[in-house]
């Protein structure tokens, strides 16, 4: 968004330490006067068009070019959806009426200087500090921080840089086969690098004990998907062909497995899993569920994220949970009766039995998840619902509380 913009610089809160420019030592008033001489010159590219790249050419640090080079080769890579969604010049996505005052030097020292300023944009104030360094005999910018909303622009970017090395590749790998016997659909969200070897190694063989393959295949995706299909077909044919000696119309029997990448952090990384199956009858079973895998030593995390999941304290925010799952659905389960008539258990409604199968880390909190049957009836589908990381603090294991820090 363009608009008309204004620009006025105010000095206040100097300290009396001025020195003369004659003996060729720096003054807070340089400072001031090269922070006017920038923003005038922001204002002035941002009224025609935004330019990112050149105010940061003009006047910005060599270490700040470079490492925003890097964070937009980042971004080319893929690793991530885009750093840059928002632009350090003038504090946000849109621009309209820039302008700054209350400018003051902060530090002043040889070569490095700090100052702040208020920057005006869209009827918004945000306090920004810079941190300034000479370079060339001109004082270049090597840093923003928005202090109104608690963000270091620079040590963001080394995050990003570093999550970014850390964060898994992978490779779609699929196969899907069908005939008038079987029909096997299977895809993976295949590790091909970028994290540890460790982990690489370990969610590979998680795949392949998922899809109930070979694990000593898989290192080799192609191989280990033929001979799922192989070992799957021949089973489920023979299943369905026991079946025909007394039926005489048998739909397909099938598989279906799908292993998605979930969330993907610098210290873990969580795998999502739909497995499908159909032997004859009304319908078939699935499952979803997922797994936490600890980069750094490759294991499998589950309930020994958590601790004293006994507590009454604990059991409630599961009650909790469901009754936020059936709600969802626009069911009436605001009293403890209500929300028991939904669940297929004899257990105290304040001492409900936990998930047979492990919750997982996503970026909201930890997802707890009931299969088909669990607790519910196969219509409920799969009550599952998400506890955040603050409620459940006082229950994180230390390698939970690790992982999610």
């Amino acid at each position: 968004m363009k608009g008309k913009s204004y620009w006025s610089l105010l000095i206040v809160g100097l300290l009396p330490m001025f020195v003369s420019c004659s003996d060729g030592q720096v003054t807070e008033s340089d400072i001031v006067n090269r922070v006017n001489e920038i923003y005038g010159k922001v204002a002035e590219v941002y009224d025609s068009r935004a330019d990112r790249g050149l105010l940061d050419s003009l006047y910005c640090s060599n270490d700040w070019k470079t490492l925003v080079k890097i964070v937009e080769d980042t971004d080319i890579e893929g690793n991530e959806p885009g750093f840059f969604d928002a632009d350090y010049w003038v504090m946000g996505q849109d621009w309209h009426d820039l302008g700054v005052d209350s400018v003051v030097v902060e530090q002043l020292a040889e070569r490095e200087a700090r100052a702040s300023l208020n920057l005006h944009n869209c009827g918004q104030v945000t306090r920004v500090r810079l941190l300034m360094v000479l370079e060339n005999e001109a004082w270049q910018i090597d840093n923003f921080i928005d202090v109104t909303n608690g963000l270091d622009w620079k040590a963001s970017m080394n995050d990003y840089v570093e999550t970014a090395a850390l964060m898994l590749q992978t490779d779609s790998i699929g196969l899907v086969k069908e005939d008038a016997n079987v029909e096997i659909s299977l895809h993976a969200d295949y590790p091909t690098g970028g994290a540890t070897a460790v982990v690489v190694d370990s969610i590979r063989r998680f795949i392949a004990e998922t899809m109930q393959g070979d694990v000593r295949l898989a290192g080799e995706p192609e191989q280990l998907l033929t001979s799922v299909y192989k070992k799957s077909y021949e089973d489920l044919k023979s299943e369905r062909d026991e079946m025909l000696k007394d039926v005489s119309d048998v739909p397909p029997f099938s598989i279906t497995c799908e292993i998605k990448k979930g969330t993907d952090t610098k210290k873990y990384v969580s795998y999502l899993t739909t497995y499908g199956e159909y032997h004859g009858g009304a319908h078939g079973t699935t499952y979803a569920t997922g797994v936490t895998f600890d980069k750094s030593s490759g294991r499998q995390m589950g309930w020994n994220l958590l601790k004293d999941t006994d507590k009454p304290e604990f059991r409630k925010m599961i009650k909790e949970g469901l009754r936020q799952y059936f709600a969802a659905w626009d069911a009436d389960v605001s009293s403890d009766e209500q929300l028991k008539d939904f669940l297929y258990t004899d257990a105290d409604i304040d001492n409900l039995p936990l998930p047979a199968w492990a919750p997982y880390l996503t970026e909201a909190g930890m997802l707890f998840s009931y299969q088909q049957y669990e607790i519910a009836a196969y219509a409920a589908g799969i009550p599952s619902f998400v506890i955040s990381y603050d409620q459940l603090k006082p229950y994180l294991t230390e390698a939970g509380a690790a992982l999610i820090k």
